[in-house]
């Protein structure tokens, strides 16, 4: 099966987003919003999320010069040096975005299929 991915720029970077492996996708959908509460949030496990959200995330840094070439934002120190601390929340949005978009698109064909 294909993965899916999306294309986003910020701060002038293309960011690639690709679709995550069923558990990983079940395990942030289930506990990424929770963490995130004030006062209720546990920011060691948002930050584990988050590092594993990324770790589905490719960056482009040289579009002109070689197209092909991508950096999956795997590592603590591939994130630090490839998004600015004033994209990486319009990032994580991009990406909690697509991932509820194709969760969305599941439960639409479960509904209609009656699974």
């Amino acid at each position: 099966m294909a993965t899916k991915t999306k294309i986003v720029q910020i701060d002038g970077r293309n960011y690639r987003i690709s679709e995550l492996p069923t558990m990983v996708a079940r395990d942030v959908m289930m506990n990424y919003p929770l963490t995130l509460l004030p006062k209720v949030g546990n920011y060691g496990e948002n930050e584990r999320l988050f590092k594993l959200l990324m770790k589905h995330v490719e960056v482009q840094p040289e579009p002109d010069k070689n197209p092909d070439w991508w950096i999956r934002l795997d590592t603590e120190d591939s994130i630090n040096q490839n998004v600015s601390a004033k994209g990486v929340l319009e990032l994580e949005k991009e990406v909690i975005d697509f991932y509820s978009e194709l969760y969305r698109n599941f439960r639409k064909v479960k509904k209609k299929n009656k699974i």
